[in-house]
């Protein structure tokens, strides 16, 4: 079967209904036909009536929705372009033949920005990281949908020459959407050195391969972090490696390490104050998995991981090797990037792992932070891909 939809350029010739599949059989000018359910068709009216242009809703309640309705009759518009069904009750349904076609029951997948091919990386992903320039894709929606369309495939890339003040990530994420709020801020949080640290990230200190907020079920999904000021010399340098790549080699070439990091849960604890008191605690593998087994979500910071293991003796010393063995590999696959002033590197917090290595305790390094889910950035793909005519 076809696994994408194409826009309709041929025109309806005929219709026929088929009572007893409960069928209507649209036929094309390119000598293709399509099947469509009666229930479908009755559900899919787009008239005023059944459809809220505004909201994107249909009106139709289904308390009240005949399930069993058929057409008393269909026919094909002079030009081809319409097809229209005439139903029991002398209401009548109008479909465009471009819309019909879209919606294909032989479309094996009707893909979506969702559906866009994640492309693994390793070590060698080092010359290779997405850039793009801060204005460009702020003022040009093509710049912008192909930036989001490349951070949907890599999950991750640098925003070159963002503007070094306290708005420019909040700013972004506006363009976008909107942020997500954590026990770290409302709008984003600041990363600098800070008395008596509730986070390792206000240290200098070296921090290993890691997804942030872990400890939170509903784990943001998305980081972003704008240099605004660097560290000088030669610490202060940001480490990033693809979780999923990792994965699929543990699963090709460790498969009993693989599968103790797929099936094991453990738990992550924050604790501290910012804006309220907070205790976060959650549980997951290391390795989350979908229905199909692929990976869907990493879930690893070491420092962050509660020392209480619902595990039997004998399994931890397993589980250990294996969670060392995973952060070698994340090691071996890692691209190093130190920001600039300017920079703003954004990445899948729960696929790409990153890691900061220590500078001196003395130096000023300052970063704004802020988190976003991929619903968000899904939803401005396609409003821009609608805009440009790209569905």
């Amino acid at each position: 079967m076809d696994t994408s939809a194409t826009a309709c350029l041929q025109k309806a010739v005929t219709v026929t209904l088929d009572d007893g599949q409960r069928m209507a059989t649209v036929s094309w000018a390119d000598g293709s036909d399509d099947p469509y359910p009666f229930v479908w068709l009755r559900d899919s009216c787009r008239c005023k009536a059944c459809w809220s242009t505004s909201a994107c809703h249909r009106l139709i309640l289904l308390s009240e929705f005949d399930t069993k309705v058929s057409p008393n009759g269909a026919g094909v518009s002079d030009d081809g372009l319409g097809v229209t069904f005439d139903w029991p009750d002398g209401h009548q349904s109008t479909f465009d033949t471009n819309w019909l076609r879209e919606r294909s029951f032989k479309i094996e997948k009707h893909l979506d920005i969702e559906d866009e091919p994640k492309k693994e990386w390793g070590s060698d992903f080092q010359t290779k990281i997405p850039r793009f320039n801060y204005d460009q894709i702020m003022s040009d929606d093509q710049q912008m949908l192909t930036c989001l369309e490349s951070f949907t495939r890599y999950g991750l890339m640098v925003i070159n020459n963002t503007p070094c003040n306290d708005k420019s990530t909040l700013a972004f994420g506006r363009e976008i959407g909107f942020l997500k709020p954590t026990q770290y801020g409302y709008y984003g949080f600041k990363v600098h050195q800070k008395p008596q640290a509730i986070n390792l990230a206000y240290t200098a200190v070296t921090i290993d391969a890691h997804v942030d907020l872990p400890s939170i079920k509903y784990v943001p999904e998305v980081q972003m972090l704008h240099c605004i000021r660097q560290a000088k010399g030669d610490g202060g340098v940001n480490g990033f490696a693809d979780g999923f790549h990792v994965a699929r080699i543990m699963r090709e070439k460790y498969p009993r390490e693989y599968q103790l990091l797929t099936t094991q849960k453990i738990a992550f604890l924050d604790k501290g104050k910012e804006d309220y008191e907070f205790h976060y605690r959650h549980s997951e593998p290391t390795i989350c998995l979908d229905e199909n087994g692929e990976p869907t979500k990493i879930r690893f910071f070491n420092c962050g991981r509660e020392t209480k293991l619902d595990m039997s003796v004998e399994e931890v010393q397993p589980f250990f090797d294996a969670l060392k063995l995973f952060q070698s590999l994340l090691i071996e696959g890692t691209v190093y990037h130190k920001m600039e002033t300017g920079d703003m590197a954004i990445f899948h917090n729960v696929r790409v792992t990153h890691a900061r290595s220590s500078f001196a305790a003395k130096e000023e390094r300052y970063l704004e932070g802020a988190y976003m889910d991929w619903d968000i950035i899904f939803s401005k793909a396609r409003v821009l891909r609608e805009k440009l005519n790209r569905n």
